[in-house]
C-alpha cells in the first residue's frame, strides 16, 4: 500500500500542465464574456465584477504554472 500525504513527492511538471490548462480555460471564459457583453438581466457592474474575478483567477493560475515550471526545472537540474 502506498502512503500518501504530506511526505508524497510532487510532480511539478504535471502540476504546471494542470495549471496551464486551467489558465487557458479561464482566458477562454474571459474572452467569451468580453465578446458577448452583459447578459439580459445582468447589470454592467455585475458583468464587470465577474470579469475581474475571472481575471484574478487567471493571474493566479498563470503564476502557479510559472512557479511549478521553475520547480520542475530545479528538480531536474538537481536530479531529484
Amino acid at each position: 500500500m502506498t502512503q500518501t500525504g504530506i511526505w508524497e513527492r510532487f510532480d511539478f511538471g504535471r502540476m504546471a500542465e494542470d495549471a496551464g490548462r486551467e489558465r487557458d480555460r479561464l482566458m477562454g471564459i474571459i474572452r467569451r464574456r468580453r465578446d458577448q457583453g452583459p447578459r439580459d438581466r445582468e447589470s454592467f457592474m455585475d458583468w464587470d465584477q465577474g470579469n475581474r474575478r475571472y481575471y484574478a483567477m487567471y493571474l493566479e493560475q498563470r503564476r502557479n504554472a510559472m512557479e511549478f515550471q521553475r520547480r520542475a526545472r530545479e528538480r531536474g537540474a538537481y536530479g531529484a
